[in-house]
């Protein structure tokens, strides 16, 4: 979540900032994010991303299910998924969004028990699982991803009329 929000917020150009034109992501990255590339699903939506076995003609399963995390951002339009079958991150260009049934619910609800972090607060930890020092102000920048990724759906509509392109 910390990442699609980050990603937000320096995907459009700062008040204050060094253009008025280019958002600190594209001066940096040089890639401007695109509507019908980059907003393809909501943060959170659960979906069946498909695989592409080879060969085709076997009986294992084409799509697996999963919950949407987000654009990685680049070019294509990839979109980051946690997959609910085994807990790990998938990237993929195509998936099917469905409505969120409770059996989903119930097997999110399992993820964050098998973590056995507490439901009051989050411990991020990098790759080899070693805790930041930071963890103890996560509480205040946690609510302010929350109150930003309120806002950025309350300003998808928006987004919606802009033209990326004649910006």
């Amino acid at each position: 979540m910390m990442y699609h929000v980050m990603m937000w917020l320096n995907g459009f150009p700062a008040r204050n900032g060094v253009s008025a034109k280019f958002s600190p992501r594209e001066i940096v990255t040089q890639v401007r994010l695109d509507y019908n590339k980059h907003c393809r699903v909501p943060f959170g939506t659960y979906c069946e991303v498909h695989e592409h076995p080879n060969p085709l003609n076997t009986m294992t399963a084409r799509t697996k299910p999963t919950i949407a995390l987000g654009p990685t951002g680049n070019a294509q339009g990839t979109h980051k998924f946690f997959c609910l079958t085994n807990g790990t991150l998938l990237k993929r260009n195509d998936w099917t969004e469905y409505p969120m049934p409770d059996s989903v619910i119930r097997k999110v609800n399992n993820w964050g028990k098998k973590s056995m972090q507490p439901e009051e607060s989050f411990e991020f930890s990098n790759r080899n699982k070693t805790p930041y020092s930071w963890n103890a102000d996560v509480d205040n920048l946690l609510h302010l991803t929350i109150l930003s990724l309120y806002h950025f759906q309350q300003c998808l509509p928006k987004c919606q009329e802009w033209n990326w392109r004649n910006t």
